[in-house]
């Protein structure tokens, strides 16, 4: 059984090279992304199947980190995953809440970088049309 060890461990690391973990990131494409910011509501309209990502961008303020605060309805659109992007020039960059619409209705996902700061809305539209 010794030979099963390094095969699980080659296993183990091409999966995550495959999946992107290798570089911090967990997905291999943002999909359409859609840029929102603090104390503004942005409507969203996609297709059932679309990858979308809502970006914000990130601050240099110390005890700032976006956080989900209000998920999307689990019926219309599934949360796959946050990811940070730094800017080359070492400024800062955004976060990326990346998701996946699922079946026709509205939802909406409330992200914020604080708990006493004015939160970033997306009313989010699945349509089978897109308009």
């Amino acid at each position: 059984m010794p030979r099963l060890v390094p095969a699980a461990a080659s296993l183990t690391l091409a999966l995550a090279l495959a999946s992107g973990c290798a570089n911090g990131g967990a997905v291999s494409h943002y999909g359409k992304v859609v840029q929102g910011e603090r104390d503004t509501t942005v409507n969203v309209r996609v297709t059932p199947g679309d990858r979308f990502s809502l970006a914000v961008p990130d601050t240099t303020a110390a005890g700032e980190d976006w956080t989900l605060i209000t998920p999307p309805d689990p019926k219309v659109s599934s949360y796959i995953s946050e990811e940070h992007v730094e800017e080359p020039s070492g400024t800062p960059g955004s976060t990326y809440f990346v998701l996946n619409a699922k079946k026709p209705g509205t939802t909406d996902v409330v992200v914020s970088p604080c708990p006493s700061c004015p939160p970033a809305t997306f009313h989010i539209t699945v349509s089978d049309q897109q308009s």
